[in-house]
């Protein structure tokens, strides 16, 4: 009777752990997924740009732009960054036509930008409301907005008429330097150019030659001018030459010693 018991006892504890380990098996089996799932997300959160990540909840990009992807090509161009102490229109264009070498979308444009501000100015980019540019038309203009006051003032053609050749200077010295600053005028009117120099340039063979025949436009003004620089020069190389070879001859020749 004792050994029926035993057995009926030893048959109620295997079926008892039989049903336990049933029981535990599909909650183990959850808990390997939950960990596994927790796993991926994780893994992808990493594997994520940190502009698609921690970076899209503070960016003033809105995500269509930060989900566009860098292109496998693409290499930032070379240029100078922006302090804010210089002209931010000529920035601007100089960062477009740089990257005019990658023919980018304009989201790569906008992601681009920041990276060629520095200082206080990617202080003032970073501090931008979240989601607050959708373009780089619209980067470009609270960028243009925010610095207006560095922008240089526009010189225009009439301003060219005060430029004037010193007494002294070189044709090739004036003529370089009026032109530095005609390069500066947008929609340069060329006749008021021509006109400015005609006036400006001291009392010379080249300036009779310009009473003479008007040039019709800068690049014929240049051209004729190119040819009384190298006169010009080509004289001044000579009496150079002569003023050495003038005083070499009237040096005073040293006396020999005499015992």
């Amino acid at each position: 009777m004792g050994s029926k018991r035993a057995k009926l006892k030893e048959k109620v504890l295997c079926s008892s752990s039989s049903s336990d380990g049933q029981m535990r098996a599909p909650k183990d089996d959850e808990r390997r997924r939950d960990v596994d799932r927790r796993g991926k997300a994780s893994s992808m959160e990493m594997s994520q740009p940190p502009s698609q990540s921690k970076y899209s909840s503070f960016s003033p990009f809105i995500p269509k732009i930060l989900a566009a992807p860098f292109p496998a090509e693409f290499n930032m161009p070379s240029m100078e960054t922006y302090n804010g102490t210089s002209d931010p229109v000529d920035h601007l264009q100089t960062f477009k036509i740089m990257m005019s070498l990658h023919e980018p979308l304009e989201n790569i444009m906008c992601r681009a930008f920041p990276l060629t501000l520095r200082g206080a100015v990617l202080k003032w980019f970073i501090s931008l409301p979240p989601e607050s540019i959708s373009s780089f038309e619209k980067l470009s203009e609270l960028f243009i907005g925010r610095f207006i006051c560095m922008k240089k003032l526009r010189k225009t053609s009439p301003n060219l008429t005060r430029i004037k050749q010193h007494e002294g200077e070189s044709l090739r010295s004036y003529i370089c330097r009026f032109n530095l600053e005609a390069l500066e005028v947008p929609d340069l009117d060329e006749s008021v150019a021509v006109l400015a120099v005609m006036e400006g340039v001291q009392e010379s063979r080249f300036k009779f030659s310009l009473s003479l025949e008007q040039p019709k436009d800068m690049n014929d003004l240049l051209a004729m001018a190119a040819k009384y620089i190298n006169s010009e020069e080509i004289e001044a190389a000579r009496r150079e030459d002569d003023r050495r070879e003038e005083a070499r001859l009237n040096k005073p020749k040293r006396k020999g010693n005499h015992n």
